[in-house]
């Protein structure tokens, strides 16, 4: 948008054109400023349509796939202020992508009209005052599986699913390929009832997914989203290895992965009727293996026990400039342990 405008100015505007280069030379920073700008000379009505259409836009934020339901979609707000803009917002088919859902079936039938072809962003959690009840959002769910090779993002919370009939409807959306799918964030419950194993998404590798993110489910190692080429890989309460070796089989197949978030509880592993194989505090333990290459790690946030967190840096090969945080104790050291060989092997990790 803001790369736009001055085009825009050249051509509609000249006597103001060299204010609009002085005012935004550095980058401009915000659809207001350049709002007022214009409007300083010209009231907004006389807005080229094109223009408008760029400026709300914008109001999507950076990222169309992290739409928040706390609020109202600008799609809908935006057509409620007069006749013109609602002409514009109804002919924007990119502010209908993040409609579908969260705002009930009469506005997801719309949505998936008004955006034509452009990928959908779904979201189905109930963190949001608009959130409608998920019956109705169950309504919604044929006209989703007919459209969900559109699905760009996909998050969904099975949290709040008192009514448990429902969870087949939901998984679903999971059932077939999403060949477009490039975020994928679902949130299970907390007694871990979610099963993501080798038939999601029919089996097929997402190849346009690079941002996942799971939460309090029980996931296959050979699932096909953890075979998919990521960037961003987020792990919270899940049983999903059951040994280092697992795990690094995994990451080793992500060679692009920039940011890592993994926090193992195990306790939610007995739940799951699994068992984690902890590694020997040791500086020597596992050094056969051949290190993991990740060249493009900007990020790591791991959160486990002490043998857990020494045993991944020791064979995770990665930049120096690499963020890590490490959140863990000493609880877990064996009784015949010394603080001199948890050194060494911190030393080494």
């Amino acid at each position: 948008v803001l790369q736009i405008i001055p085009s825009v100015a050249d051509h509609l505007y000249k006597p103001v054109r060299h204010e609009v280069h002085a005012v935004f030379k550095n980058e401009w920073e915000s659809v207001e400023a350049t709002l007022m700008l214009f409007t300083k000379y010209a009231a907004i009505h006389t807005l080229p349509v094109e223009l408008l259409s760029h400026i709300f836009c914008a109001l999507l934020g950076g990222d169309p796939r992290s739409s928040d339901v706390k609020k109202l979609a600008p799609a809908i707000i935006l057509r409620a202020v007069c006749k013109r803009w609602y002409a514009v917002v109804e002919n924007t088919a990119e502010l209908w992508s993040s409609v579908v859902g969260p705002y009930g079936f009469q506005w997801t039938r719309k949505a998936v009209v008004l955006s034509k072809e452009h990928p959908l962003d779904l979201l189905i959690t109930p963190s949001g005052s608009f959130y409608l009840d998920v019956k109705q959002v169950a309504q919604s769910l044929p006209i989703l599986l007919a459209e969900r090779r559109r699905f760009r993002s996909l998050r969904v919370s099975y949290s709040y699913l008192s009514d448990t009939t429902l969870l087949p409807n939901f998984q679903a959306l999971l059932a077939s390929p999403l060949p477009e799918l490039e975020k994928l964030e679902i949130s299970g419950c907390t007694d871990n009832t979610i099963t993501l194993d080798e038939t999601i998404l029919a089996g097929e590798v997402p190849s346009r997914l690079k941002d996942l993110e799971l939460f309090c489910c029980v996931v296959s190692p050979l699932a096909p989203i953890l075979r998919a080429r990521l960037t961003d890989l987020t792990i919270y309460d899940c049983p999903i290895w059951t040994s280092m070796d697992q795990l690094f089989e995994t990451l080793s197949s992500m060679p692009q992965l920039e940011t890592f978030d993994w926090e193992i509880l195990f306790w939610t592993y007995e739940t799951a009727g699994m068992t984690f194989m902890v590694p020997p505090l040791s500086p020597s333990a596992g050094l056969h293996r051949q290190s993991v290459q990740l060249p493009h790690l900007q990020d790591v946030r791991i959160s486990a026990q002490i043998q857990i967190v020494t045993s991944f840096f020791i064979h995770i090969a990665c930049p120096s400039s690499c963020s890590v945080i490490a959140n863990s104790d000493l609880i877990a050291i064996p009784e015949d342990g010394s603080l001199a060989e948890v050194y060494t092997t911190l030393d080494l990790a």
